[in-house]
């Protein structure tokens, strides 16, 4: 996805947010030289699409404040609070008349946590509000069809609380589908509260399907991933999206005869237009071709 005049003043916002949130004791007058020095650096770069701005972004802010993954406890306090709903979520699977539909609509509520955007971040509310009628944009049916025709399938995750649901789907989905292969790809280093190597394994998802990483950056920069991981995005029938992020970096790329669903909940405006939906709507959505 091309950079956007909203997305680029919501990048400048993000400073700000992040500096509140992890250098509480940082001046207003300081986040202000910090955004104007970051500005001039997005300025001057040469780039049209979207995740290149991000991934300069957050690499600006994380040498300013001197730490190589400054979200690294807000990760494991997210992992440790998604965590806490396991339980009932477990219960809503086994209740539910369509579990498949189920685990697929709570891994896209786990992308409600999600620290840089404007949309308020209320998980427990998502949760508690559970209902497979919330998807403003239902492409299941689709998903289905493609779902039992597929036998290799990439999972692109996000955030680091969002991958617990994750692993709740995928341990559905290999359980169901034991003929099937599934991947699952994280961020090759740190990228704001996304899910790295570390996160990978204090959630365990290592015990449930094969482990690769793609890029640096809020999103998947395919000139920047491994060899392993363009043969794996290139050979999957089927590629699932996880989040925003990964959203504006797959939205117009090459995807060869893959099937590409994105899984997202609309958190800013911009995004819910191209959607035709609300923001904070849940998003379940088939790519065209």
């Amino acid at each position: 996805m091309d950079l956007h005049p909203q997305c680029l003043a919501c990048l400048i916002g993000q400073v700000e947010k992040a500096f509140h949130l992890l250098r509480p004791s940082v001046s207003n007058s300081e986040i202000v030289e910090i955004q104007k020095k970051i500005m001039i650096k997005l300025a001057q770069m040469n780039q049209k699409k979207m995740p290149y701005y991000g991934q300069a972004l957050y690499q600006s802010i994380a040498e300013i404040m001197g730490e190589n993954d400054p979200y690294r406890k807000m990760k494991q306090k997210n992992i440790q609070k998604a965590l806490k709903f396991i339980p009932t979520l477990r219960e809503i699977i086994n209740k539910s008349p369509n579990p498949l539909l189920t685990v697929i609509v709570i891994a896209i509520i786990g992308n409600t946590f999600d620290f840089g955007t404007p949309h308020k971040i209320d998980l427990e509310e998502d949760i508690m509000n559970f209902s497979l009628d919330n998807l403003g944009v239902n492409d299941f049916d689709n998903f289905v069809k493609d779902l039992k025709n597929t036998n290799k399938i990439l999972i692109i995750g996000d955030n680091s609380g969002e991958s617990v649901f994750d692993r709740m789907m995928l341990e559905y989905l290999t359980e169901t589908f034991p003929n099937k292969q599934f991947v699952y790809s994280i961020r090759s280093g740190p990228a704001i509260n996304d899910i790295t190597k570390k996160e990978a394994e204090e959630i365990e998802l290592f015990k449930i399907c094969k482990i690769i990483e793609g890029s640096a950056s809020p999103g998947v920069i395919l000139e920047q991933t491994n060899q392993e991981f363009q043969e794996i995005f290139k050979s999957s029938d089927l590629i699932l999206s996880k989040g925003q992020g990964n959203y504006e970096s797959l939205d117009d790329i090459e995807i060869g005869n893959s099937n590409l669903y994105f899984l997202l909940k609309a958190k800013c405006s911009f995004v819910a237009e191209r959607f035709g939906v609300e923001v904070g709507s849940l998003i379940l959505k088939k790519r065209e071709k």
